[in-house]
């Protein structure tokens, strides 16, 4: 035999201990289980956004997901499935509006009081005069010269 000669020679083949059903089921195994792990994070999660279950209603829903995984994430997909989408939007919805406008806001008003307060110092110390202080006011917050002369 093939085997016991590999074997004879303290060579062994993986191939043949090891044939290729059984790799593939082994691949088709651990996919699974990441999937199940992934399902079971989506439901916790999802258990723990739930503004409508108690407290206690969450623990069991944990519960039973963390003990009987793949019976407890049938059962909440059953059960609340149909409302996990709206409630995962919603929170992406807020994340998204807090997003990078809000961010370029900040910086932009952040270097703006920078500015200001640059142009202050120097009017406090006697570099600029009144007249340099307004123009360069009036070109930092975006305001034409005519709207600065009409609103002093």
């Amino acid at each position: 035999m093939v085997f016991e000669e590999h074997y004879r020679y303290g060579v062994t083949m993986i191939s043949s201990t090891y044939p290729l059903l059984d790799a593939f089921w082994t691949a088709v195994e651990i996919v699974g289980l990441v999937l199940l792990a992934w399902l079971v994070v989506a439901v916790v999660m999802d258990v723990f956004r739930s503004s409508d279950l108690s407290g206690l209603a969450k623990a069991a829903w944990v519960i039973a997901v963390i003990l009987v995984p793949f019976i407890g994430v049938l059962v909440y997909v059953v059960a609340r499935g149909g409302e996990m989408h709206d409630r995962a939007r919603r929170i992406h919805g807020t994340l998204d509006r807090a997003g990078p406008e809000s961010v370029e806001r900040a910086t932009e008003s952040a270097s703006l009081v920078g500015q200001l307060s640059a142009l202050a110092d120097l009017r406090a110390r006697g570099i600029l005069s009144k007249d340099e202080f307004d123009a360069a006011k009036a070109r930092i917050l975006g305001f034409s010269q005519v709207g600065a002369d009409l609103g002093a």
